[in-house]
């Protein structure tokens, strides 16, 4: 049985992590249509955000602003990331919740890429992501695609690729912000002309990329709007997070930058 364990460790933690897929996605669409009560539209509201920013986007409307009729909160991520939804936007919502969900297992593809001494620590690390996983799913979120790229990030570096190590870092960016953070790994490695000159590359290109749908004028407005509202933008709580240990266990809030600080 070890042996096994050991031979297929890779296709047995695939299956049983698109089993988990496959189940909270169910969970998630059959809790909406029955319409058991929740203070979100539905039970993956953050799907529908993004997925309706796509339309948004298409149609030249404020992505940013508020659309209650439609979905509870706001998008808060970039233009780029809208216009790369129009992949799952047209598709029915349990297909694209599930491809959704499962691209987000990036993160485990990128673990797996990691040198470890040993099988068993490998199937440790792979459990204990799994835990966090299943949370970022329940709520259709995008920390497991944003945490496989940082890794990949790292991955490409040490087989000194540094092109499409600069590309998956830029990629966190135009995701989440946050993923300014992982830049600190370029401060541990050489070629760093290298790395900003392909950071400034990736950087324009994808800033340019919802081009193709939007005229110019408009993609600009959209990223004013956008840093308008992330200058404004405050969480309404701090739920599972170093924040929210810090406040609950010692009514400790510090500033948000202090704690990034402390990450990278």
């Amino acid at each position: 049985m070890k042996k096994f364990i050991q031979s297929y460790q890779g296709y047995i933690a695939t299956g049983i992590t698109t089993v988990i897929i496959a189940l909270v996605t169910s969970q998630n669409i059959l809790l909406s249509d029955f319409g058991y009560e929740t203070e979100m539209k539905s039970f993956y509201n953050n799907y529908l955000i993004f997925k309706h920013s796509f339309f948004h986007l298409l149609e030249n409307t404020d992505l940013y602003g508020a659309f209650p009729e439609i979905v509870t909160d706001r998008f808060k991520y970039s233009p780029t990331f809208s216009l790369f939804f129009g992949i799952f936007a047209y598709l029915p919502d349990f297909v694209g919740l599930f491809l959704w969900n499962a691209l987000n297992g990036l993160v485990f593809f990128a673990l797996w890429q990691l040198r470890f001494d040993s099988v068993n620590n490998k199937i440790w690390i792979w459990a204990f992501v799994l835990l966090e996983f299943i949370t970022n799913i329940q709520n259709s979120q995008s920390n497991g695609l944003v945490a496989g790229l940082m890794i990949l990030g790292y991955v490409f570096l040490e087989r000194k690729n540094v092109l499409l190590a600069t590309l998956m870092i830029v990629l966190t960016v135009y995701i989440k912000l946050f993923g300014l953070v992982a830049f600190a790994l370029f401060l541990l490695y050489p070629n760093k002309w290298k790395a900003i000159g392909y950071t400034i590359m990736w950087s324009v290109i994808l800033f340019a990329l919802p081009l193709v749908i939007v005229p110019f004028n408009a993609l600009i407005q959209q990223y004013y709007n956008w840093f308008e509202l992330l200058k404004t933008d405050q969480p309404v709580e701090f739920s599972l997070s170093v924040l929210g240990w810090l406040k609950y266990w010692f009514n400790f809030v510090p500033n948000n930058l202090y704690v990034l600080g402390v990450g990278a």
